[in-house]
């Protein structure tokens, strides 16, 4: 998400993400038609971008056929969102291992052999989950006045914020 919303790309580039985003989301469904409206509309937005002419004929075509998206090196990507190389890895796997199977993150929490188990679970989705908040956060805070003025207004939760930050940074 750092990549579509945060990170400081031109108006241009920021299109061509974000089409790409939704396109992709529609072409990981096989099932929908290629005339599909939707789909029509966000390659021709992708077309309409500045960036989009500027790549090869088959970044192009990857792009409209399959929404894949060209994205820098991982660890580029990582430390600019202000997270651990290391343990944006690890979550990555990890969520990614369950997302992709259906339900089968819940399904890991519901089979833990013990309860205590699935409160590991649970607090470790959790501790990602408040990773991610905070980053978006003191994201938010810089591109929305009224976002830094509750920054202020609330510095304990603001600095709740930056600690939790600080973790998806330095947490090995």
């Amino acid at each position: 998400m750092y990549e579509l919303f945060f990170e400081p790309i031109s108006d241009d580039e920021r299109e061509f993400r974000y089409a790409i985003w939704i396109l992709s989301g529609f072409v990981i469904r096989n099932d929908i038609l290629t005339s599909d409206p939707t789909l029509i509309a966000m390659r021709k937005r992708i077309r309409n971008t500045t960036t989009f002419a500027s790549l090869s004929s088959k970044q192009q075509r990857l792009v409209l056929e399959k929404g894949k998206k060209l994205s820098k090196d991982f660890k580029k990507r990582t430390k600019a969102a202000g997270f651990s190389p290391i343990i944006f890895r690890r979550m990555n796997q990890y969520l990614s291992s369950y997302v992709h199977s259906d339900g089968l993150s819940a399904t890991q929490i519901i089979d833990a052999d013990t309860p205590e188990k699935q409160q590991g679970y649970i607090k470790n989705y959790m501790n990602l989950v408040m990773m991610v908040m905070a980053k978006m956060i003191l994201e938010y805070r810089k591109l929305f006045p009224s976002a830094e003025a509750w920054c202020i207004a609330k510095p304990k939760a603001f600095l709740l914020a930056e600690h939790w930050s600080e973790i998806a940074r330095c947490i090995r």
